[in-house]
């Protein structure tokens, strides 16, 4: 299996030496359905997820394309907007993040693009009196998949160098354990995402 992963990869670095090579990158917003979400003991039915999408760690999105395949880091965001009973100040605001592999599909100026990956989490706050990390401490996992949707417009302006407007629809689970008595947060998240960005062909 490992000599499989292997291949791939010297495949995918081939594709992108003997390819053209572009790079984007976003800022933007999201806005999260309240889906069904448990934090330590707790079962939140409908969580009020805010975004804060300018403050602490910013939101954004980059990607690398080459050759029709892309690799892409959506830098989401999510904090509880009001501290409930055993939990203060949670959120994962140092990124709910997606690290996915996309294929496009590009008509023009306009673009799509499908995306599957995992989700790489930085949970923050206090459950039950204990601390589980805030902005900037060791406290990153990989907690789950993740994937997206698409659509995009992409207009050249000079000399490689293009401006983009994007909307998205993602889907990501998180799960990641802790010692008792905490012992998991589980959190499905679907957001909806508006982003203006630049991109660059090499």
């Amino acid at each position: 299996m490992k000599r499989i992963g292997f291949a791939v990869l010297l495949v995918l670095i081939f594709s992108a030496v003997t390819s053209a090579i572009g790079v984007d990158y976003f800022i933007g917003t999201s806005w999260h359905s309240g889906n069904p979400a448990k934090i330590g003991q707790y079962y939140i039915s409908d969580p009020d997820w805010i975004t804060r999408p300018f403050e602490d760690a910013p939101y954004f999105s980059a990607r690398i394309r080459w050759g029709g395949h892309e690799i892409e880091w959506v830098h989401d965001k999510i904090y509880l907007k009001e501290d409930l009973p055993g939990i203060e100040g949670f959120n994962v605001s140092d990124g709910y993040n997606l690290l996915l592999y996309n294929v496009p599909q590009v008509w023009g100026g306009i673009e799509a693009r499908i995306g599957l990956g995992v989700v790489v989490a930085h949970p923050e706050g206090i459950i039950d009196g204990h601390y589980i990390g805030s902005l900037g401490s060791a406290s990153w996992r990989t907690g789950g998949i993740g994937g997206q949707v698409a659509l995009g417009y992409r207009k050249p302006i000079w000399q490689g160098l293009s401006v983009m407007a994007e909307a998205k629809l993602t889907t990501g689970f998180l799960h990641a354990d802790y010692p008792s008595p905490i012992d998991s947060i589980n959190i499905p998240l679907t957001g909806r995402h508006v982003l203006l960005g630049i991109g660059y062909d090499f």
